[in-house]
């Protein structure tokens, strides 16, 4: 029987035959991309030729020691980096050089970005000790440390795969280096896909006003990156040892690519109004009690003594760091303390979020409070929640004007504390981030009481 002039054979061949390419071209595809929509690719390097361009990359020059003795672990070298069926490979080596056991690689941009988005195809070694990752930094290559000095900077993390990961997990997240160093974000996933047989996108969007995470073109999460100073950075694909590998291994990469987006466009403002209102349903609330509050940013303490501050998440947290140094440091070294202006004198409610970790040794990391003298019976960072929490530190009766409040780090075991809370409403139980800080310091210590013991 004919059709049109085709035979049901003949047909069936045309079918067989499309079904054939279709899976051929399925199964060849490169992986899902995240490029948003209005964004238009201004540089890319597709890997397509026999050798890096070294007009555009720098190879990675750093060496690594095993952080607790001290040994020598791995050297990046530019010969590490071929060039091949179209892939960038980042070849790992045990091999003995300049007395380092192992040698890997890393190209990295000479040009240098800021806003945009940024993507890179993968496909990870997989082998245990080799750390694969595609990342940005301030410096790098051409570009010393010594250039930036004391400049608000951090890193952006979009593929990590740590040294004992295995095919379906890997890690993302900001790092600010400046002028807190610490985690803004950091998320460990355990995925579906194969990390370490097929090739994956890895993406981030770094917008003014909200940054992005993308995997295989899927929005992984939106930071908030307002209080954070903004930088420009070079881009970063590597692959290096931070564990003695078992085997020789490469990590391939398939492409770099960039792209910005003119932010005054509408499909700019469209995103900025979706990403920013992301970001206000997570962020402070504006929590009120039926009296006067006084909200007190841990990091806004006048001394910080024993303590330092440092980045966790959202917030900038005071961490108690004393550990090991028992005997060394005097009381008011270990204490961080500060004086609040009270307008409003009278009975009052202390409360402080601090952390504890549930499945972790809860309870070990704790401080202690203590307002004009008067130490709280609570101990706090032993909520046995995971991660901050509120807790009750008591009633207090406040003069007018000047009130000291001091954080003792009573375990000496990295207490973590983001806030404390002052309330006439003694009912009130405030709960999430709360509010911000809207108390006035009073900077000169010499006016501080202490709750130091009696010796």
């Amino acid at each position: 029987m004919m059709r049109n002039g085709i035979t049901r054979e003949s047909m069936f061949s045309v079918i067989t035959l499309g079904l054939a390419a279709l899976f051929l071209s399925a199964t060849s595809a490169e992986p899902p991309s995240g490029v948003p929509e209005g964004y238009q690719l201004v540089w890319a390097d597709e890997f397509d030729g026999d050798e890096l361009n070294w007009e555009e990359w720098a190879p990675r020059d750093t060496k690594r020691n095993v952080r607790e003795t001290e040994e020598k672990l791995n050297i990046t070298l530019a010969r590490n980096l071929k060039v091949a069926n179209g892939n960038l490979e980042v070849h790992c080596k045990i091999e003995e050089y300049d007395g380092y056991p192992t040698t890997a690689g890393g190209a990295i941009t000479k040009r240098r970005y800021r806003y945009g988005y940024y993507e890179s195809s993968v496909k990870c070694d997989g082998g245990p000790g080799w750390h694969e990752a595609f990342w940005a930094y301030v410096w790098g290559g051409i570009y010393p440390k010594e250039d930036f000095g004391a400049t608000p900077h951090f890193e952006i993390d979009a593929l990590e795969h740590y040294a004992d990961y295995g095919p379906h997990q890997f890690t993302y997240g900001l790092i600010e280096w400046y002028p807190t160093k610490g985690s803004i974000n950091r998320e460990y996933l355990t995925v579906e896909e194969d990390l370490v047989a097929e090739f994956h996108t890895y993406g981030f969007e770094y917008a003014p006003d909200y940054f992005n995470f993308f995997f295989d073109g899927r929005l992984l999460e939106t930071v908030d990156i307002s209080d954070v100073g903004h930088n420009d950075f070079v881009l970063w694909l590597s692959c290096i040892a931070t564990q003695l590998p078992e085997k020789d291994g490469v990590a391939l990469f398939d492409y770099l690519r960039c792209y910005a987006i003119d932010l005054e466009s509408p499909e700019y403002e469209g995103r900025k109004e979706e990403f920013v209102g992301k970001i206000k349903t997570g962020a402070y609330e504006d929590v009120k009690s039926a009296g006067i509050d006084m909200w007190i940013q841990a990091e806004d303490f006048a001394r910080t003594g024993g303590w330092e501050q440092r980045r966790d998440g959202r917030d900038r947290v005071l961490l108690g760091h004393t550990e090991g140094k028992k005997g060394a440091l005097s009381w008011s070294e270990q204490t961080a303390r500060t004086m609040i202006i009270v307008r409003n004198p009278g009975r009052h409610r202390l409360w402080v979020r601090s952390k504890d970790y549930a499945d972790d040794d809860p309870g070990i990391r704790h401080l202690k409070t203590a307002v004009n003298g008067k130490m709280s019976e609570t101990t706090f960072g032993a909520h046995g929640e995971d991660g901050y929490a509120w807790q009750d530190g008591g009633i207090f009766d406040l003069p007018n004007g000047l009130t000291t409040i001091e954080l003792i780090d009573s375990s000496r075991f990295y207490a973590r504390v983001d806030k404390l809370f002052l309330t006439t409403d003694l009912d009130f139980v405030p709960a999430g981030l709360g509010n911000k800080g809207n108390v006035e310091h009073w900077m000169e210590e010499d006016r501080i009481q202490s709750a130091r013991p009696a010796e």
